[in-house]
């Protein structure tokens, strides 16, 4: 990754003992639906209902990004594990179409989420984030 784009993510100046874990938990949902939608993304190629113009190159750039979005779901998980963090993955929906995750931390309960308009620009930035690494190399 380009050390300009290190420094202007860095957020480690922002964390607190409070908002660490609702970093980590945000990151957790939001990598997980996007997994979900590049997932459907290939099967939906792969049954021939998406046509484009550059299938191998098309297929090769959805999955390097399964690859790092797995990588980095895998230390996603790690953390959580240490910590004792457990995600539930469904979602409480209310009328107004707003979205609440839950998450157990030491015996408290943590929530977050947001109108499905927010969560849903979220998850497509992790998805753009995911398709975009494909030309980095590791």
């Amino acid at each position: 990754m380009n050390p300009r784009i290190d420094e202007e993510l860095d957020f480690s100046h922002l964390l607190t003992v409070k908002t660490e874990p609702i970093l980590i938990f945000r990151t957790y949902i939001f990598t997980v639906l996007a997994k979900k939608i590049l997932i459907t993304e290939q099967q939906s190629f792969l049954k021939r209902n998406i046509q484009v113009t550059f299938p191998e190159a098309y297929v090769k750039v959805i999955q390097q990004a399964l690859i790092f979005l797995e990588r980095d779901l895998l230390q996603t998980q790690m953390v959580m594990a240490k910590r004792n963090m457990r995600v539930n993955l469904s979602p409480k929906i209310k009328a107004d179409r707003t979205y609440t995750y839950a998450c157990w931390l030491d015996g408290k309960i943590l929530y977050t989420g947001g109108p499905s308009n927010r969560l849903k620009t979220e998850v497509l930035r992790y998805v753009q984030f995911y398709l975009n690494r494909e030309g980095e190399a590791r």
